[in-house]
């Protein structure tokens, strides 16, 4: 499961919770991502308030990015799109759709939590 909750800022990589194997396969992801700077892999007990429910059913990753702004416009009258940058926005939607696509494409499932019924 994969959630983008926090801001589309300059990202620097993805945050996963799920097994071992599953985070190898992450990393290697990641290495195609040299070009917009979004390598950073980060091994966590917590990828975000929205998806830990699912935290041992499903593989979980979350966007690391420089989010030290979010809370300047989240929520506010200030929301808006107008905000944004767009080289962030365009970099934030490469990461998750050539993620996700790799995900869909390779050959193997990414592995479940361990403990997870089949």
């Amino acid at each position: 499961m994969m959630e983008s909750d926090e801001g589309t800022f300059t990202p620097f990589g993805l945050e996963y919770m799920g097994s071992d194997e599953g985070g190898c396969i992450i990393k290697e992801i990641l290495k195609l991502m040299e070009p917009i700077n979004a390598t950073q892999f980060k091994n966590s007990s917590d990828v975000g308030s929205d998806i830990t429910v699912w935290a041992n059913e499903v593989p979980l990753l979350s966007n690391l990015n420089d989010n030290g702004r979010y809370f300047w416009f989240h929520h506010s009258n200030g929301d808006t799109m107008t905000v944004l940058s767009p080289d962030d926005l365009d970099k934030n939607t490469a990461l998750w759709a050539a993620t996700a696509y790799i995900l869909a494409d390779i050959s193997v499932d990414l592995p479940k939590p361990a403990g997870t019924k089949t």
